[in-house]
């Protein structure tokens, strides 16, 4: 298991993008907090791994495309904040999007604690 912060999230990102939500299984604490806003189609908030894990798997099956890119990346203590830029397309509707935002990851140990994500989309709210 990877041992600093930004080897978590290096894995829990492959995971994702091979569509792996299994393997993020030991990347979050038990009682891990996902709170998404500003972007309508996956705006919410889920408490547990596994209701977070059903939430991502939801989520990123909504999406197509997806090319976020981070602009900026603080870490302090047991945090790490991107500043990031995405683009990509609603499946439902092909709809183009653009975001941008703040994702804001709180580390317990070498486990994700709590994910709190704030975006300006161009998308209705």
């Amino acid at each position: 298991m990877p041992s600093g912060h930004q080897d978590v999230l290096h894995a829990v990102v492959s995971a994702i993008a091979a569509n792996d939500m299994k393997a993020l299984e030991p990347f979050f604490t038990e009682d891990i907090e996902l709170c998404i806003r500003g972007f309508a189609p996956i705006d919410d908030s889920w408490r547990g791994r596994d209701s977070v894990i059903a939430a991502a798997t939801r989520n990123f099956q909504k999406l197509a495309q997806q090319d976020p890119q981070v602009e900026t990346m603080i870490e302090q203590d047991d945090n790490i904040v991107w500043l990031l830029r995405e683009s990509g397309y609603i499946k439902e509707n092909a709809q183009s999007y653009e975001a941008r935002g703040v994702i804001w990851w709180n580390f317990e140990g070498t486990q994700i604690r709590r994910v709190e994500q704030f975006l300006h989309s161009t998308l209705p709210a």
